[in-house]
């Protein structure tokens, strides 16, 4: 309870700031890369600083095998929360951004002590409490092609996760790099679908992973926005998993933005070991100011 006290503190700051922040020639409609999982096709403002900071709590369950055998559901369960996460952009040129993003993480977890070893089978649960800095991310965004007619208004945004630059439950040793094309179609003046299509690895640099996402967004009116979204991971060693999410934005001025949003997993691994998120929510704040004209 004290952890979400401290983020909605944090949110709350956050907005203050934003009031702070300069109103002046708007040269685009603000569009952020939140709350939803699909990135947007579009580019920061040359000149122009986006701030898009949120809370974010999962639940986390991980499915494994004892040595006897017998399937676990919850091998370990528990929760992680983003407090906040961060991401700052930055327009360098009209068709491209810089980005930066790091987050607080939370993390607490129950391990079923049998897995490892029956005998301890009805033993109280393992509790592991994690808590820092998640290594920085640092990457770019570049406008490809304008939307036209059926063509889709395209980016391609890369990225790579610094090792040596999280806390130590969080850190990494290797690189870890991300490469996506976005999409961007207007079917109508109330109505906007975004997809992604890309691959990534994790820290080790040897598993790639395939992910793609479809986010159908409405219009209904200047200020608030829904959206739906199908997600998923596309790993090649194990089976795929899709995720459903659905939540709404709210622009309160044409630099700052408020939303919220939640999901739950569509399709679950079966096989063997795999992390997967069953459910979360979010809230966050997005807001920009000219740093230079």
């Amino acid at each position: 309870m004290q952890q979400r006290r401290n983020a909605l503190s944090i949110i709350f700051v956050l907005i203050l700031l934003a009031g702070t922040a300069s109103h002046a020639q708007q040269v685009e409609p603000l569009v952020t890369d939140r709350p939803d999982q699909t990135e947007s096709a579009s580019i920061v403002p040359a000149g122009w600083l986006q701030i898009e900071a949120g809370y974010l709590q999962e639940s986390l369950a991980q499915r494994a095998h004892a040595l006897d055998g017998t399937p676990h559901d919850n091998a370990v369960s528990g929760t992680s929360m983003q407090i906040p996460g961060i991401l700052l952009r930055f327009g360098v040129t009209d068709v491209m951004e810089l980005r930066v993003g790091t987050a607080y993480m939370r993390e607490e977890f129950d391990r079923d002590p049998a897995i490892f070893d029956p005998t301890n089978r009805g033993d109280i649960a393992e509790t592991i409490e994690l808590g820092g800095l998640s290594p920085l991310s640092l990457g770019l965004k570049a406008l490809l092609l304008a939307e036209r007619g059926w063509i889709p208004q395209t980016a391609v945004l890369a990225s790579v996760t610094v090792p040596g630059t999280g806390s130590e439950d969080f850190d990494q040793n290797y690189l870890a790099q991300e490469f996506r094309l976005a999409f961007a179609h207007t079917l109508s003046e109330r109505l906007s679908l975004g997809y992604n299509l890309g691959v990534s690895n994790d820290e080790s640099a040897v598993a790639h992973t395939g992910f793609y996402s479809l986010a159908l967004g409405a219009g209904v009116t200047d200020a608030l926005g829904l959206f739906v979204e199908i997600f998923g991971d596309l790993p090649g060693d194990a089976p795929p998993v899709h995720k459903f999410d659905a939540g709404a934005t709210w622009l309160l001025s044409p630099d700052l933005q408020l939303d919220a949003s939640g999901g739950m997993t569509f399709a679950e691994d079966e096989n063997g070991t795999h992390l997967r998120m069953e459910h979360f929510i979010s809230a966050g704040v997005s807001w920009r100011f000219r740093l230079r004209d």
